[in-house]
């Protein structure tokens, strides 16, 4: 027998037809039956489906036989019978290439061609059924006729398969898209939530300090009064003792206040490197040596913040004096000053090396968390009050070195 397949006549090519039953995930499978149910019905060697994706090129998506790599590969279709198949739309019979060469090129060693076009719903032409044979043939125009079923069937399955290939990627990008806002909504809930509770919290610590403030005040003068009378060494130790922690209470409420209510104060313009020359020799000529390792880098350029000069300068001392105390003796704390790559902003940047644990990113800006044994926890919360109020941004790390960075990026003056 000629073909290894067995023939089909046309009533059980209708059959065939009637039994297909395409699902989307199934189009090599589907593609391949049709590929065989043709080439019975044409009684032809060997049948293709192809698809043409890019203009002048189509591959194989299923086959009759077995033809190993040259599946998926991708074929020119210059000067071969396909092209003209694609490019008219229209089904195309070529009995025998030996008596015309007008049609265009097959396969070597077949000389017979029945090429039948792939159209969409929309009358787009996507691809091809091919069907080859070694010996010259006719094709009638019936059994023609019933072999362009198929070639609807395989260009409906494609179409569908396409189709279904283009929900599942909007469906993949939506439900990104969908995380990705349902996080960054989280992320924004948890924020206004946190931002309500500190809130909440200054308010209250404003009220407690408003009541305790006057007592204290009246304390203090009283303690202040009984420093000019004589007293035995017991009571004036007491006395002093006393005077030094209604002092630390006194500076605790500020810090408290100050938190609760950062403001903006009175703004100017602040230039960044005179206010950081003058705090340096400010805090080294007051000091005992604690800042006296600081390492200063400076930009040339007179970067100018709009800011409170007074609340700039508390914002900087405060991060000189935590990375001092947190880094181990003679070794130096680095301070620099430039503008960020956009050049619309500055960015002041302290860095120092620790010996302790990595702070908990979550709570060290949460007011009157400490992991020092006499610290108020306020610190680095004013500093970040102070930044927000003024438009800016305050970030600290430690990476897995020891270094702790603490950055603070605020707007700058065109000059």
């Amino acid at each position: 027998m000629k073909h290894a397949n067995k023939p089909m006549d046309i009533a059980e090519a209708i059959r065939v037809l009637a039994s297909l039953d395409y699902r989307s995930s199934e189009l090599s499978e589907y593609l391949a039956r049709i590929a065989s149910a043709v080439s019975r019905l044409l009684e032809t060697d060997w049948s293709v489906v192809t698809l043409s994706e890019t203009p002048g090129y189509d591959r194989i998506l299923a086959s009759s036989k077995d033809i190993g790599d040259a599946m998926n590969a991708t074929y020119s279709l210059h000067g071969t019978v396909t092209e003209r198949v694609i490019d008219s739309g229209r089904p195309l019979c070529v009995g025998d290439t030996t008596s015309t060469s007008e049609s265009g090129t097959l396969p070597e060693g077949y000389l017979a061609y029945v090429g039948l076009p792939l159209t969409t719903s929309e009358g787009k032409t996507i691809g091809t059924i091919c069907s080859f044979d070694t010996q010259p043939r006719r094709f009638d125009d019936e059994t023609i006729q019933v072999a362009s079923l198929f070639s609807e069937r395989a260009a409906t399955a494609i179409e569908l398969f396409s189709s279904f290939r283009r929900l599942e990627s909007f469906n993949a990008r939506l439900e990104q898209e969908v995380r990705e806002r349902t996080e960054e909504l989280r992320r924004t809930h948890e924020q206004l939530v946190h931002k309500e509770r500190l809130a909440a919290i200054g308010e209250f610590a404003s009220m407690i300090v408003h009541e305790v403030r006057t007592p204290l005040s009246t304390m203090q003068m009283a303690l202040e009064f009984f420093e000019k009378n004589d007293l035995d060494e017991r009571a004036s130790k007491r006395r002093s003792l006393a005077l030094r922690e209604s002092r630390r209470l006194a500076g605790l409420l500020k810090e408290i206040l100050l938190y609760a209510n950062p403001g903006n104060g009175h703004l100017e313009c602040v230039n960044l490197r005179a206010l950081v020359e003058e705090i340096l020799a400010t805090l080294r000529a007051s000091s005992d040596g604690t800042f006296g390792n600081i390492r200063v880098s400076l930009a040339e350029a007179q970067l100018q913040v709009r800011a409170n000069a007074d609340k700039l300068r508390q914002v900087i001392i405060n991060l000189l004096s935590n990375a001092c105390e947190a880094s181990p003796a003679r070794e130096p704390v680095h301070l620099a000053i430039g503008p960020v790559d956009d050049s619309e902003s500055v960015r002041l940047c302290v860095r120092n090396v620790t010996t302790g644990d990595p702070p908990d990113t979550e709570r060290i800006l949460e007011p009157f968390y400490t992991t020092k044994s006499s610290g108020t926890g306020l610190g680095l919360p004013i500093v970040k009050r102070i930044v927000d109020a003024l438009k800016g941004e305050f970030s600290i790390q430690q990476d897995e070195n020891g270094e702790v960075r603490a950055e603070v990026t605020l707007p700058c003056l065109a000059l």
